[in-house]
């Protein structure tokens, strides 16, 4: 019996161990689980960090961009209203001079009469068209070049005024080259009439015929 009981007791005392080393076992693997979730949580916090830093910079980057276009787009504004207005001053000079070039008439035209009526400006050209009479091809070419330079430089101010005008002025090269064609062909027949009329007098006579005919 005293044998049995130690059996026993040495079982118990095996379960006992076996029963902790089991409770042990889940610890572990419990500890090991959270310090997984623990490291899950800690490399989320990380790259929410980075992404976070990454949206700063992006954002930072793009009012930076903001502000230097904005930066460009004002000193566009400033650089164009000054070249603008170094053209009225030098299209006040030659009117003033007497020297108006035509671009200078309809500039002056759309500043008064467009804006503000006629109002306090005197203006010598009543009907803007009239400033292309009696202009070459080349000045009208001239013209249309300089009225793209002050389109661009009014962004859009006057537009229409200034398509028309355009209009007008290619309409007047289309007549002037018609004009120039058909006098160049009525030259051509001239010469081809008079190239007969020389050759019919030539033809035929001889060498001192035609000595003759020098000394005439």
């Amino acid at each position: 019996k005293v044998k049995q009981r130690r059996k026993d007791h040495h079982r118990v005392l095996e379960n006992r161990r076996e029963l902790e080393k089991v409770k042990q076992r889940r610890k572990d693997h419990h500890r090991v689980l959270e310090n997984r979730r623990e490291l899950e949580k800690v490399k989320q916090r990380r790259k929410e960090r980075e992404l976070e830093q990454a949206a700063r910079e992006e954002e930072q980057t793009l009012m930076q961009r903001e502000r230097e276009a904005a930066m460009f787009k004002e000193w566009e504004e400033q650089e164009d209203s000054f070249h603008l207005n170094q053209a009225k001053q030098r299209s006040k000079i030659r009117i003033r001079d007497g020297r108006a070039k035509p671009i200078d008439l309809l500039a002056k035209y759309a500043s008064t009469m467009l804006e503000t009526g006629g109002e306090g400006d005197e203006i010598d050209v009543n009907e803007p068209y009239a400033v292309l009479n009696g202009l070459s091809g080349r000045d009208l070419e001239d013209l249309i070049e300089d009225i793209k330079v002050y389109i661009e430089l009014e962004e859009g101010k006057h537009l229409d005024f200034w398509k028309d005008m355009t209009i007008i002025a290619e309409d007047e090269m289309s007549k002037l080259l018609g004009q120039n064609q058909q006098s160049e062909n009525q030259r051509q027949v001239v010469n081809r009439s008079v190239q007969k009329d020389v050759q019919s007098i030539f033809k035929g006579k001889t060498y001192s015929q035609l000595c003759a005919l020098k000394k005439q």
